[in-house]
């Protein structure tokens, strides 16, 4: 049996400012239009029929405002240990999330690859270990 599990990454680094309103790349008001929010609804509805589950992890960013350093690499849901969100509901982690982090630089995304990387092989050694089973 194989499983998809999507693997969300959200770049919430300063890059993603813009000074176009029409362009708003991130926001947390439902009324303006953000790219953001509408990638997330396409991946919900792309995979919530083959993937109740998904990995949501976010980098550029303050990962707790005013708190921690820029991370290039932190769990989306807030929860340190636990990145799995619900497919269907990833756009209201985003949203959660938009509101914790704190917008920053540099953009740097090898830790959110190296975690696919890593989701992949602990994956693919679980099958092999279970394939005559």
């Amino acid at each position: 049996m194989v499983e998809i599990v999507p693997l969300m990454g959200v770049d919430f680094s300063m890059a993603n400012l813009t000074f176009d309103e029409a362009k708003c790349l991130h926001s947390i008001n439902q009324d303006k239009p953000s790219v953001y929010r509408n990638m997330l609804q396409a991946i919900s509805k792309s995979f919530k029929l083959i993937s109740p589950t998904s990995l949501f992890y976010g980098f550029g960013a303050n990962s707790v405002m005013k708190v921690t350093e820029v991370s290039d690499c932190f769990v989306g849901t807030g929860d340190l240990l636990n990145p799995i969100v619900m497919t269907d509901n990833l756009e209201h982690e985003y949203n959660e999330c938009l509101k914790r982090v704190e917008l920053n630089l540099p953009v740097k995304f090898a830790g959110l690859i190296r975690k696919a990387v890593e989701f992949a092989e602990k994956s693919a050694q679980h099958f092999l270990e279970n394939e005559d089973q």
